[in-house]
């Protein structure tokens, strides 16, 4: 698979990406150094990624149980055809909701939220019940908070899952 701004980003650009998704904090001196470019070198390119917007923001990470949003949880909402719009800035207006998705399928919005307790999670469910038909799904843990977007060598094959049989082909 071949994104679309993939052909333009050589290799100097696929290691500042991965670099700075893992320390964000880096100088552009550690950052030249660690992929092999001087600083003002690095800091040009790091200037064209964000003016591509392949670079959209640099922030913190904040581990919300030691702020005091002990519950988690995922909210899918079948909301009806009608002021969709209007639903979603309604949604994305509200404080406890870290990330908002429109869907296809049967859900129309999917939601992660963040409350202090289940109670909180009761309130904000009663709150947004209007919206449409909720089914919950309280989060126990996150394996896999967010993954490092990589570049993945054009040499390595697909899994045996996604190659297509010569009957399959077009």
């Amino acid at each position: 698979m071949v994104f679309r701004n993939e052909r333009s980003l050589d290799e100097f650009d696929w290691k500042i990406i991965e670099a700075l998704q893992e320390d964000a904090r880096l100088s552009m001196a550690a950052l030249g150094r660690e992929i092999g470019l001087s600083a003002p070198a690095t800091a040009e390119r790091v200037r064209r990624l964000e003016e591509r917007k392949v670079i959209r923001a640099y922030r913190a990470e904040i581990e919300l149980e030691r702020v005091g949003l002990e519950v988690q949880a995922i909210v899918r909402i079948k909301a009806p055809a009608q002021d969709l719009d209007k639903t979603t800035r309604a949604l994305c207006a509200l404080p406890e909701v870290f990330e908002c998705y429109r869907a296809t399928g049967g859900d129309c919005f999917v939601l992660r939220i963040a409350l202090s307790d289940i109670k909180g999670l009761q309130k904000f469910l009663d709150r947004i019940a209007p919206f449409g038909d909720l089914t919950t799904s309280v989060i126990l843990s996150t394996p896999l908070k967010q993954r490092t977007v990589c570049k993945r060598p054009s040499n390595t094959p697909l899994t045996r899952s996604r190659q297509l049989s010569a009957r399959d082909k077009p």
